[in-house]
């Protein structure tokens, strides 16, 4: 299977964001099948850091650093096939996750799954620019190749704590270009959905952290 394209790289010096957002880069590769480079205002760690969070966790998005409170994705109305967005950071179950069933045959990958039991997943499960994040029910392991789009890779990439979300499905339906996470139009306000899109490899809305 052709994996994502994230570079593991040693640890670098993190850099100022400028406006929390702005900057790109390249990286140099480190061993590990994978593309992702990291952006120039970001270091790098050797281990996923939120694979190890404990749980439950909340998934804060990178920008809460920049608006001075603490945003999170959820689903909206915490209802199975909801809407993914982001909303202040609460302890309800649609905003609390852990992790779940790794994919067969590639176990970077993994189910995020709800207080509620649904796992995170691509809405109709398509793969295009902008399509909402939504959770539902989680398939069964035995047809993952199904529901590709419930699995996530939480990459070692690093912006102060915060790492892409890599969606599996999305990435190979785009021939291995990265496909991750992120806030509609990076935007911050409560409500504001959750899409993925391309990885735009600079420290912005696509990072996440429990």
């Amino acid at each position: 299977m052709r994996r994502s394209r994230i570079c593991v790289l040693a640890a670098g010096t993190l850099l100022a964001a400028a406006a929390g957002i702005a900057g790109t880069a390249s990286a140099a590769a480190a061993g590990m099948s994978s593309h992702i480079s990291r952006p120039v205002n970001a270091s790098i760690t050797a281990v996923p850091p939120i694979a190890a969070a404990a749980d439950p966790f909340n998934l804060a998005n990178f920008l809460s650093t920049v608006i001075g409170r603490r945003i999170c994705l959820g689903i909206s109305g915490g209802v199975d096939e909801g809407p993914a967005i982001v909303f202040a950071c609460n302890t309800h179950p649609d905003q609390e996750w852990h992790f779940g069933n790794a994919f067969p045959g590639d176990a970077v990958y993994s189910q995020i799954i709800n207080g509620n039991n649904d796992c995170l997943s691509l809405q109709g499960g398509n793969t295009a620019t902008g399509t909402q994040l939504v959770a539902r029910d989680c398939g069964p392991i035995i047809d993952s190749n199904q529901h590709k789009d419930q699995f996530w890779f939480p990459t070692a990439v690093d912006c102060s704590g915060y790492h892409p979300l890599l969606n599996l499905k999305a990435t190979q339906a785009h021939n291995g270009t990265d496909f991750v996470a992120g806030t509609r139009n990076h935007g911050t306000a409560n409500g504001t959905a959750v899409e993925i899109r391309k990885y735009e490899n600079v420290c912005n809305d696509q990072f996440w952290s429990p």
